[in-house]
C-alpha cells in the first residue's frame, strides 16, 4: 500500500490558491495625478447628487428613482478610487480616507 504525504496535498492547494487570487482579470482603476482641489470637487457633485428629487416638496425614495442613484454611485465610486492622495499633506489625505465611506 502507497502512503501519501498529506503535505503534497497542502502545497498544491496553496499554489492553486494563490494562482485564483493573483488572476489577471482583477482589474483596478487606474489612479492619476490628482489634486486636492479634485477630491473637493467630486465631494460636491456627490452631495448635489444625493439630494433627493422634490414631488411637490416631498423627497422621493421610491424603488425607481433609488435604483436610479444606485448606478450613478457606481460611477462616483469609480471616480474617487482612481484618486490617489498619497502624495498629499497630512491633513487632505486624512479627509480623502473620512470622504471613502460616504460613498
Amino acid at each position: 500500500m502507497i502512503k501519501r504525504n498529506p503535505f503534497i496535498y497542502v502545497f498544491i492547494f496553496l499554489v492553486i490558491s494563490v494562482l485564483f487570487c493573483c488572476s489577471p482579470n482583477d482589474e483596478k482603476p487606474k489612479t492619476i495625478e490628482s489634486k486636492y482641489e479634485d477630491l473637493v470637487k467630486l465631494f460636491k457633485e456627490w452631495r448635489e447628487f444625493q439630494k433627493p428629487e422634490l414631488n411637490d416638496g416631498v423627497p422621493n425614495y421610491t424603488a425607481s428613482a433609488m435604483e436610479e442613484q444606485r448606478y450613478g454611485l457606481q460611477e462616483f465610486q469609480h471616480r474617487l478610487s482612481a484618486i490617489d492622495p498619497t502624495s498629499w499633506p497630512i491633513s487632505p489625505h486624512t479627509e480623502y480616507h473620512i470622504i471613502r465611506p460616504e460613498f
